[in-house]
């Protein structure tokens, strides 16, 4: 009877660390991105769609897409059509992403003819500029996103394959 919980301690004793590994990591991982504001600043003038016979001056504004590429793919914001971004445009970002895995952003005039790629910048804080655009980020706190992040590691599955067999192992020895 010793024996058995003995192991049990020591199983216990794994989880609560391995607990403590989660909610750390989680908390460290846990900022995601909400939405992004591009701004133009320069210099010379931003980029116009080309005159089309029959087409007025307000659909000659850009037609702006955000692209924010990260670990796990490419999020395509919505495209903002028609719309100056000397104001700010604000992009909202729907999906889940981790500040951590995004690798760049990537802006875009979507024009119907044909996409230009107007900007392409890596995320280095909370507000960059690069080829006469500011990108200015907004971020929040989700413990949903931590944890996603966590169990999408070698350590969180691992982790995750550890507990299962431990509360296996606990189950079997009781009726052992």
């Amino acid at each position: 009877m010793k024996t058995k919980t003995r192991i049990a301690a020591v199983v216990a004793s794994a989880v609560g660390v391995f607990a403590v590994i989660l909610v750390v990591m989680s908390i460290l991982h846990s900022e995601r991105v909400d939405a992004i504001t591009v701004t133009f600043i320069g210099p010379g003038e931003e980029v116009r769609d080309k005159p089309i016979l029959g087409i007025g001056k307000k659909d000659l504004a850009p037609d702006y897409r955000l692209d924010v590429v990260h670990t796990g793919g490419k999020h395509r914001c919505a495209t903002v059509p028609n719309r100056s971004a000397a104001q700010g445009i604000k992009f909202t970002v729907a999906k889940d992403v981790p500040v951590s895995q995004i690798q760049e952003l990537v802006l875009v005039e979507a024009d119907p003819l044909g996409h230009q790629t107007m900007a392409r910048v890596q995320l280095s804080g909370k507000a960059i500029s690069a080829d006469g655009y500011r990108f200015d980020v907004a971020s929040s706190r989700s413990f949903k996103v931590g944890l996603d992040w966590f169990f999408s590691t070698a350590v969180g599955k691992a982790i995750s394959l550890g507990v299962t067999l431990g509360i296996a192992i606990v189950i079997v020895m009781m009726f052992i």
